[in-house]
Parts: structure tokens; sequence; C-alpha cells
């Protein structure tokens, strides 16, 4: 079973559903949907976790997929995927985790494909380092 990594951002503020994908399927409106689905389902019960609070979940959300998401393979104007390196095949994962970080920090996202080996070790020494303790703090 194949597995894929993307993320979904729910911004309340402009009553939308966004979706970044690392092999993006905008030309696919289709496929989101389920996933559009169950994050209405989520809104729906947090909406009723907050009784009285009608403005947590606004009426009316669209949805739609970021044309400009970085990718990690080239597509045609149709969105198809014509140049994929199925050796970058596990790297949906990071480009979420990149996706999900540069949103909330509100930055330009301008990794790519090519800057996967270098940001993948990064998060690696990141993710051994606070397991096992051996981090230092620059104390900023």
């Amino acid at each position: 079973e194949k597995r894929h990594w993307f993320i979904a951002l729910v911004r309340v503020d402009s009553v939308e559903i966004e979706f970044l994908d690392s092999v993006s399927r905008w030309n696919q409106d289709a496929y989101y949907l389920p996933y559009c689905k169950k994050i209405g389902n989520w809104l729906d019960q947090a909406r009723a976790n907050y009784a009285g609070d009608t403005e947590i979940v606004p009426a009316g959300w669209t949805m739609h997929v970021r044309r400009d998401a970085p990718q990690q393979c080239v597509l045609d104007d149709s969105g198809v995927a014509v140049d994929y390196d199925k050796r970058a095949g596990t790297d949906c994962g990071l480009f979420a985790v990149l996706f999900a970080m540069y949103a909330t920090l509100g930055l330009e996202m301008d990794f790519s494909q090519a800057d996967m080996p270098v940001l993948r070790s990064a998060f690696a020494d990141i993710v051994w380092g606070c397991e096992t303790g051996n981090y230092e703090d620059s104390g900023e």
C-alpha cells in the first residue's frame, strides 16, 4: 500500500482549506474531497465542543490546492508528473513538515527537492539531538 504525506491548512480567518502537496494533484480536486469531508467533520466536532461559540467554524468553506507549493518532481502544464526521481519518493514527509513550518512562520516556501539531502540531515540532527539530549543551547 502506498503512503503519502501532504498537509491541509485550515484557515479560519479566510474560511478556506488549503492543501500543500509535494506531488501535487492540483488538477485533481476530487482527490482531496474525502480529506475535506474529514476536516469538515473535525470542524463540526470542534464547534460542538465550544458550544455557544458560533464563530469557530464559519459556513461557506472553500478548498484549493496551492499550485506554487514546492514539488518533488517536475509537472507538465496539466499537473501530471513528467520527471520523477523514485529516490525522492520518501521525501513527502519532510516536505509536509517544511510546509507546516514555513506556513506557521509566514515564510516564503523557497525550498526544493534539491535541498532535501541537507534539510533531511539537519532535521535528523535536531531529532537525534533532542532524543539523546546531545544538543547545545545557543542561548539566543
